[in-house]
Formats: C-alpha cells, structure tokens, sequence
C-alpha cells in the first residue's frame, strides 16, 4: 500500500514537472517568434524602397503568368484536338458559261456540249438566271434563241433539269417562274408536233427572259429561226 502511494505521488510529480517545462518553452518558442516578428520589421522599415520594387515585380510576374495561361487555355480549346485535322469547308464551285451561235438541233447541243467537258444550261437559283442573262446581254445576244437542259419524258407532262448523262433529276420545274404564260405546252397546237425540249429566249411581250417547249429540230418547225438559234453551255 506504501509503495502504491509511493508511485503515484511520483507520477503526478513528473506530470507536474512536465507540465511547467512545456510552458515554459512554449514561452520561450513565442518570445523567439515575436522577436524574429520584430527583426523583420525593422528590415522591413530600414529597406522600404527594395521591399516595394520587389513586391510590384512579384505582382507583375503573377499577373503576367496569369494572362499567359489564360492565352494559352484559348488557343487549345479554339484548335483541333491533337492528331485530328480542323474541319474545312469546300467552298462550291461557281459556273462559267458558254454562249454557242449556231443552226441545229437540241439533241445536237446536248452533245457538243458534253463534248466540251460541260452540259447545257440549267438554272439552279435566281441569282444564276440573273447571272446569265447579264452575261447574254453583256455580249449582245439578246436576239438569239437557247437551247438549255430541260426536258421532260415522251409520255410525261413534267419538265426536270438535265445532266449530261441524259439523266433527268431533281424536282419539276413546270412551276418556276420564268416560263411563258401558258407554258409548258406539251405541243405546238398550230404544227401539231410534239415539245419535249425547252429553250431559253426574251419575249419582248414581256419584257423578260423566259422558258419555253419546243420539239427536237426548232429550226425544222420553225425555218424563219435560221441564224437565230444558240445553246448555252455550263461548265
């Protein structure tokens, strides 16, 4: 029981022991640190000039890092991931035309201008009609009447543009605007001979630049066209 009390007693004397010497060398470890505080103040105080000058370079070298890595996160996400192209568009192609003075047949046309590497005119868009009839007025041929690629089936009442395979495509075109009043007619009611073509010419009537059907040979139903007939050709 003794040696009991002789044991705690010495135990609480070591905690108490314990307990001062960390007080006191926190104590100490605070003075150190207030006077190293109090150290750096007075360098501070004693080399104001060098302290500011470095402080706005400091400044200026974080603000330009910043702006840096702020150009730097623009570009790579404006660019095209690593190892992939950025997309292109291909811009379309525009046309170029043709204007051919010369006595013959549609069917004719049609060839010779496969022949040279293009087709007969088709109008795709007002702007390529206005296109067009600038550039036949630009060269003075106002009187002359074109062949273009429109057609229609024997059997069929609707006119599409044609490519230069022969191949009819797209949508109808017997509700554009730019067909003669009453046109497409399907036959000529005073010769009786049927219109599968489609020609391209200005009515004075109108005042306009104008489609029309006529028959294969238009020279052949029509002699008084003679030095008057012309194609188009599109490239």
């Amino acid at each position: 029981m003794g040696i009991l009390l002789l044991v705690i007693l010495g135990a609480l004397g070591f905690v108490s022991l314990l307990s001062i010497y960390a007080s006191a060398l926190l104590h100490r470890i605070g003075a150190n640190i207030a006077w190293r505080n109090f150290k750096i103040q007075i360098f501070l105080l004693e080399h104001k000039p060098i302290v500011v000058v470095a402080t706005c370079l400091l400044l200026i070298i974080c603000i330009g890092g910043f702006c840096l890595t702020s150009l730097k996160h623009e570009s790579s996400e404006g660019s095209a991931p690593q190892g992939m192209a950025s997309p292109s568009i291909t811009p379309e192609k525009e046309s170029t035309y043709e204007f051919i003075v010369k006595d013959c047949t549609w069917d004719e046309a049609f060839y010779e201008s496969v022949d040279s590497g293009g087709h007969l005119l088709t109008i795709d868009s007002e702007e390529e009609y206005r296109t067009v009839i600038g550039l036949i007025e630009k060269c003075g041929l106002n009187g002359i009447i074109f062949y273009i690629g429109a057609a229609r089936t024997p059997d069929g009442v609707d006119y599409y543009w044609i490519d230069s395979d022969r191949n009819l495509y797209g949508s109808s075109i017997n509700g554009l605007p730019y067909w003669l009043e009453g046109e497409p007619s399907l036959k000529d009611e005073n010769l009786g001979i049927p219109e599968d073509r489609a020609e391209f010419f200005y009515y004075h009537s109108e005042s306009r630049w104008i489609l029309n059907d006529i028959p294969n040979d238009l020279l052949g139903a029509a002699p008084l066209y003679r030095g008057k007939i012309g194609y188009i050709i599109e490239y």
